[in-house]
């Protein structure tokens, strides 16, 4: 029997360098009301538990697998929506400036353009130098407390996983210097060709508290949206894993409602 959600697809992108676990919430949510979901594993961007190191490659080619697995799912779905977080959103985005009208809808949780939140330190300027210099071949970033999770108990379980395993629901544990070149790459092509691009219609979700990256992400996301409606939810009692922290619940709503809306009955 073909669900009420038939015609409709959301696929979900995770995090950099991780898994669809990230959005294991919002995913069970939206089987549960038969909305069609499914998990997005793209080469050089996801985490790969086969390789001991993670490889990236250009962002640019991220982008273009992400357009391929769109237009095979097209073949069998009317309607596509690009639920993303963090990094994930970012790489919605992209696709959406660099593939016009691919998509139907974007959902965009903890969208990271700016990486300004209130733990990143004040020499962040300086991460260029690492990146796009011999100065940073050796650099990589080592996941750390407060794990983007305001929920102690939350962040405690995290801690623990990350002890027995190279990724968790909250990330890899290390972030290679390759993955966040191309990152950074992603962030500067985004804020670059954004405004002016006709995007379609969005749903933002953001914490106040957000470690990483602060609601201007947010606020310029309103002030460059083109074309499409835009709804914006701001969370006051989580970190940056909104889909992991004290308001996961909260989240997980307000997509189901946003797609009940998309997909009346």
């Amino acid at each position: 029997m073909m669900s009420a959600a038939a015609g409709s697809l959301y696929l979900m992108l995770p995090g950099l360098c991780s898994t669809p676990e990230e959005l294991a919430s919002v995913q069970t949510s939206l089987d549960k009301q038969g909305f069609q979901t499914k998990g997005v594993s793209i080469p050089g961007y996801s985490f790969d538990p086969e390789k001991t190191k993670q490889v990236a490659v250009s962002f640019e080619s991220w982008v273009d697998h992400l357009h391929g697995q769109i237009m095979c799912e097209r073949l069998e779905f009317e309607r596509i929506t690009l639920v993303g977080l963090s990094s994930g959103a970012n790489l919605a985005l992209a696709l959406t400036i660099k593939y016009p009208q691919s998509v139907d809808a974007l959902v965009l949780l903890s969208t990271s353009i700016w990486v300004d939140g209130w733990s990143i330190p004040f020499y962040q300027w300086l991460l260029p130098v690492a990146l796009f210099t011999p100065l940073g071949v050796f650099w990589k970033y080592r996941e750390k407390e407060p794990f983007g999770v305001k929920n102690e108990r939350i962040r405690a379980w995290i801690k623990r996983e990350l002890t027995r395993r190279r990724v968790s629901a909250a990330g890899a544990s290390v972030l290679e210097i390759g993955h966040l070149k191309q990152n950074f790459r992603l962030r500067s092509f985004v804020k670059k060709h954004l405004p002016g691009s006709a995007l379609p219609h969005g749903l933002v979700i953001h914490a106040e508290l957000d470690e990483v990256a602060s609601l201007k992400n947010v606020r310029w996301l309103e002030l460059h949206w083109r074309a499409g409606s835009l709804q914006t939810l701001i969370l006051t009692n989580s970190y940056h894993m909104i889909t992991i922290d004290q308001e996961r619940h909260t989240v997980s709503q307000a997509i189901l409602k946003y797609a009940q809306a998309q997909n009346p009955q």
